[in-house]
């Protein structure tokens, strides 16, 4: 929202445009808009923009950190990464026009937090009906679908937003991140690359996008889309933990030692940018496992279950690590912990895998 004052008259354009009289009209109940040349006024606008506006500002526009993004998000305040600014605003863009529905988002997340989940649900399909580009009603509803463990229901909310709007940068990468975190990468690589074609400067996409070429083994791919992301965003954690990840996995296969240690490189400098993050430390232990330091690997994946004790992955490491070094009850206390955070998302040859180890322990 822009505007100005000047000798008593205010003028905003957000965009359908408005011009009071302050000294008559204090309380802004007559707009002259209709009735006034307003060239003047937003000549004056434009000039004051320029000159006052930071030689920074595209550069600020540009990104924005993963922790001030998820505050944001969890106000309710944006619902997808950052995208590009409109070229035209009309007036469907208008604050006002967007009040009521703004509103209707805030009452739905304050049903969401006191559990009435029902009554949030139908405020956010009311808003969709009403305004099929409101990205916010499409994530915010996919958020609640995610929560309640009816991950299909919110992909399809959000592939019809996508469907419906497949020029508004939010939806597109909303949709291609959620795909990608559902575990379907080949149509997350689609959409996604579908969102870098509308703008290339979110380090969140990039970030998915390696991901991606991750689960499908696609190694060089994934490499390009990690250093993209933190070349946009050097100063977090989780993507440097991800593209870490590359490299151990890179390691694990080929043994060589300088993947090793650029994954352990990475996963410090992960730790070193968020030192509570867990993942970060059970991928360093894997690291040093690897590299035959199983008692820095123990001592990184306690620390990873300090952070976190209901984290699953290191339980096993450790009791695998607890069982190499002949400490049968704690390896035995530590698969048991495992199961039973694991519960029935285990697969049948998994679990198969981890009794096999139980039994050896007793």
């Amino acid at each position: 929202m822009r505007g100005l004052i000047y000798r008593q008259k205010k003028f905003t354009d957000s965009p359908l445009p408005e011009l009071y009289d302050l000294a008559q009209d204090f309380e802004e109940k007559s707009n002259l808009a209709s009735r006034e040349n307003l060239q003047p006024f937003q000549r004056q606008l434009m000039t004051l923009q320029e000159q006052w506006s930071s030689p920074l500002r595209q550069k600020a526009q540009g990104v924005i950190t993963r922790e001030v993004r998820e505050k944001l998000r969890s106000l309710g305040y944006i619902a997808a990464p950052t995208g590009p600014l409109k070229e035209v605003y009309g007036p469907e863009d208008d604050l006002k026009t967007l009040l009521p529905y703004e509103q209707k988002i805030d009452q739905a997340i304050f049903w969401e937090e006191k559990g009435k989940i029902a009554e949030s649900v139908y405020l956010l399909h009311e808003v969709i009906k009403e305004r099929k580009d409101f990205g916010k009603a499409y994530d915010r509803l996919a958020q609640i679908y995610r929560s309640q463990g009816l991950k299909e229901e919110a992909l399809r909310i959000m592939e019809q937003g996508y469907r419906l709007n497949p020029r508004n940068y939010a939806l597109v990468s909303g949709f291609g991140i959620l795909l990608v975190q559902e575990g379907r990468p080949d149509q997350g690589i689609k959409v996604l690359l579908e969102a870098l074609s509308i703008y290339d400067r979110d380090p969140e996409v990039y970030n998915h996008l390696g991901m991606a070429y991750w689960m499908k083994g696609m190694w060089e791919e994934s490499r390009s889309a990690y250093e993209q992301a933190v070349a946009l965003d050097p100063h977090d954690g989780l993507i440097f933990n991800n593209y870490a990840t590359l490299y151990l996995s890179l390691g694990s296969k080929s043994r060589r030692r300088e993947d090793l240690a650029r994954a352990e490189e990475l996963f410090k400098k992960s730790i070193a940018m968020d030192p509570g993050f867990p993942a970060p430390y059970n991928g360093l232990g894997s690291v040093y496992k690897l590299t035959g330091r199983l008692d820095e690997a123990i001592r990184s994946w306690e620390k990873a279950l300090e952070l976190k004790p209901d984290y699953d992955y290191p339980w096993y490491n450790l009791g695998r690590a607890y069982l190499e070094k002949g400490l049968k009850v704690k390896a035995l206390e530590c698969f048991e912990h495992y199961l039973e955070i694991k519960g029935k998302g285990l697969l049948p040859e998994e679990r198969k895998e981890v009794e096999e180890l139980m039994a050896k322990c007793r």
